[in-house]
């Protein structure tokens, strides 16, 4: 019998190069559309944890006479309180009474905290809303609670420090809870609730606003009603603002009452 004879072909030089000149344009139009989802698959996840922060809010405040959690800045440690800031930058995960409604150990915790498009290099702020380099460690989360929680001051209790008593806020006391922000993803936060000085600072060189742009531009933001929401950083900022760092001239934490002077 006779062997049959098998010619192998091959590509040419030209050829190849056509194929690899398609896969280059292939990938070109694709890796931005994949990035692209991948960036809206983060936006999603952290829509998601603003929204498990604010339905254990919701069952915190129903076994609290309808009071939501008090989060609080660096340095106070008010046991009662539903949040607490251990260090700049650093939410204690131990200690705070809006734990007990969130389900697993600190890992948990810290992963609900946690914007997925922040990092890995989370890095803290000063009043102005810049990169603080005299704080040498990261953030372990990155989203803020109003500071107007707190309500108003209902005295002290003598101790060493003085505990002070905040009265909190009700929900149901909310006026126009679509429109008034409860949660918010910080830009570079150093307190779960932002610091006073931060929202009301006075004549404050280059500031830069309290929200973050890393969603591709947008910030998430949850309402009081519990609607979460993209919003531009931007809205929430004036860079020329005469008197102020330029994060209150809308007056987004004031939620009691809709009659603050400049809130427009």
């Amino acid at each position: 019998m006779r062997r049959s004879k098998c010619r192998w072909l091959g590509f040419t030089l030209i050829e190849l190069l056509v194929v690899i000149g398609i896969i280059t344009v292939l990938l070109a139009i694709l890796l931005p559309v994949l990035s692209h989802a991948r960036e809206q698959a983060r936006q999603v996840k952290c829509a998601s944890n603003m929204r498990q922060i604010y339905c254990s809010m919701i069952m915190y405040a129903n076994d609290c006479k309808g009071i939501l959690p008090i989060a609080g800045v660096w340095g106070e440690t008010e046991p009662y309180f539903g949040l607490i800031t251990a260090d700049s930058g650093v939410l204690d995960l131990e200690n705070g009474q809006l734990w007990g409604y969130v389900s697993g150990g600190t890992g948990m915790r810290e992963a609900m905290f946690q914007c997925p498009s922040d990092g890995p290099d989370r890095r803290v702020g000063d009043v102005l809303g810049h990169v603080d380099p005299t704080v040498p460690h990261a953030r372990n989360f990155s989203y803020c609670l109003n500071y107007r929680l707190r309500g108003f001051t209902a005295g002290f209790v003598r101790g060493t420090p003085p505990l002070v008593l905040w009265t909190g806020v009700k929900a149901s006391s909310i006026t126009h809870p679509e429109r008034k922000v409860l949660i918010f993803d910080g830009r570079c936060p150093r307190d779960v609730a932002n610091a006073l000085a931060t929202v009301d600072g006075t004549v404050a060189s280059n500031p830069c606003p309290l929200m973050t742009d890393r969603h591709s531009g947008r910030a998430n933001v949850c309402f009081a009603e519990g609607h979460v929401e993209l919003f531009d950083p931007m809205i929430f900022f004036s860079p020329t603002a005469p008197t102020t760092n330029g994060n209150n001239t809308i007056w987004y934490e004031v939620l009691t009452s809709d009659t603050d002077p400049g809130q427009p």
